[in-house]
């Protein structure tokens, strides 16, 4: 066996350089407690050059180069809306009046004003409209059910010919008032596509309205109707 050898003592720790000592006094204040464990230069070629940066340097070259293709990056897409509303409740509207020809009558007219106290529902449709045909039973069911509750009801007769539209009226029994839309009725409700509904409150107010109806929004009519009459 051999003979075990002394220890060594352990070597003295190591004393900063004196020109270190001189920098790190003079360095920031986040900087004099201890050195960064990166190395104190190295390469960068970001921008397609070569420069000597020590470790602070490149940190802060990082982090300014993270912050340009961060905002150079593409904007996320918006989110996705739901169905396109043509009413908007935040919008005050103060809801139109006509004047327009009774459908089966010779010469005869009926005038339309917003009158405080009561409600309207106007509702554009034709003869040759496929889904007014199809919407018929329910717009009937809309005026026979409000009809006692201090609304005006108007079936607005929108590019049709007068023969047409009566016609349409003796095949589906309407007993509510039909007119034929004009120009002026046309111009005051935005030429709206077929068929829609148009509410009025007991204020002259336009309340809702619903372009190119569906079977769907009758339910959102009789809401709207329900809150109205309910004052």
């Amino acid at each position: 066996c051999s003979t075990p050898q002394p220890r060594t003592a352990m070597p003295p720790t190591r004393q900063p350089k004196p020109h270190r000592a001189a920098a790190r006094a003079g360095a920031p204040a986040h900087r004099r407690g201890r050195w960064w464990r990166l190395p104190r230069s190295a390469t960068s070629a970001a921008c397609g050059i070569e420069v000597e940066l020590n470790a602070w340097q490149l940190r802060a070259r990082v982090r300014r180069i993270n912050n340009i293709m961060r905002s150079c990056a593409p904007a996320a897409p918006p989110p996705p809306q739901g169905p396109k509303r043509e009413y908007n409740p935040g919008k005050i509207t103060k809801f139109p009046g006509f004047t327009a020809q009774l459908v089966g009558t010779a010469g005869g007219a009926a005038e339309f004003k917003p009158q405080k106290g009561r409600a309207a529902i106007i509702i554009f449709l034709a003869s040759w409209c496929d889904p007014c045909q199809v919407l018929m039973g329910e717009f009937k069911q809309i005026a026979r059910k409000y009809a006692q509750s201090n609304t005006d009801i108007y079936f607005v007769f929108a590019h049709d010919t007068k023969e047409d539209a009566a016609g349409f009226v003796k095949e589906h029994q309407l007993t509510t008032r039909a007119v034929m839309a004009n120009n002026e009725v046309l111009q005051a409700f935005k030429n709206p596509e077929l068929p829609s509904i148009y509410i009025s409150d007991r204020w002259g107010y336009l309340a809702d309205r619903f372009i190119n109806t569906k079977k769907t929004d009758i339910d959102e009519v009789d809401v709207v109707m329900s809150k109205i009459t309910a004052l």
